[in-house]
């Protein structure tokens, strides 16, 4: 998949470790794969934005949204396996 812009959105408790841990493991995978500018993560705490979470349906965090490019994609966990979620994200195989 080539996109000019890359947007996810990322729904954690940032004192959970599994949040921090798939906060730091988004951005190296971004870091890794994609141009530099032509990626955001959005964090979105849920302490201090519960609502968002009936909003967006979450069942489980720390829960990440592709947003951009389209379709919507969503991987529930903390990216510990990143090889499975750059697949499932549909981003390109790291630049060496």
């Amino acid at each position: 998949m080539s996109a000019d812009r890359w947007h996810f959105r990322i729904f954690i408790v940032p004192e959970a470790t599994t949040s921090v841990a798939a906060c730091a493991r988004l951005r190296r995978l971004c870091e890794t794969r994609l141009p530099a500018g032509a990626w955001e993560i959005e964090e979105i705490d849920l302490l201090r934005r519960p609502e968002l979470a009936a909003q967006h349906q979450i069942v489980a965090i720390p829960l990440l949204e592709r947003v951009e490019p389209a379709p919507l994609v969503r991987v529930i966990g903390d990216l510990s396996r990143e090889d499975v979620a750059a697949q499932l994200l549909g981003l390109p195989e790291a630049s060496r």
